[in-house]
């Protein structure tokens, strides 16, 4: 976008912004949008290109020099070398954010059961019908033994 706003004759980046905003529905709003994609998807691919370049581009990582005895001498200028570096990791993370799907890092994420063997499944299917029974006979005893009444002074008995 920055780009393109400094053509002569082209929108600013305001006007593009709000060409993408989704809450306008309209023809030329949708043909935008397909054209963005699309410019957003070579610009990904022309960055994965350079990144190419840069990667098989060895012509400056070595220099020649005069050493302490005088002789000339081949060292690797590794300034260089982590510049290439920068350059390459630069583009191919710009790449990834354009285009995603094809450029992003791909997570995935795989999940095994013991030894790296199948995952085993176990359906536990208990029988809680029984156990409610009682807690509801408990609960029923305890409402009872709170109605009797006693003998004035004396505790109810306890089931």
């Amino acid at each position: 976008m920055r780009t393109i706003e400094k053509l002569p004759g082209m929108p600013t980046r305001q006007t593009m912004r709000k060409w993408l905003d989704e809450t306008q529905t309209t023809t030329f709003r949708s043909t935008f949008l397909t054209r963005y994609a699309r410019a957003r998807q070579e610009a990904a691919d022309t960055l994965a290109e350079q990144c190419l370049q840069i990667a098989d581009d060895n012509s400056r990582d070595e220099r020649t020099m005069v050493n302490d005895r005088g002789q000339l001498v081949t060292v690797i200028d590794h300034d260089n070398v982590q510049r290439s570096r920068l350059r390459f990791d630069a583009r191919r993370w710009y790449a990834s954010k354009l285009n995603p799907k094809k450029y992003g890092d791909r997570v995935v994420q795989e999940v095994t059961g013991a030894g790296g063997g199948p995952i085993q499944s176990v359906s536990l299917v208990a029988d809680v019908s029984a156990r409610l029974d009682a807690i509801r006979l408990r609960l029923r005893g305890a409402q009872l033994v709170h109605q009797v009444p006693g003998p004035v002074g004396e505790e109810p008995e306890k089931a």
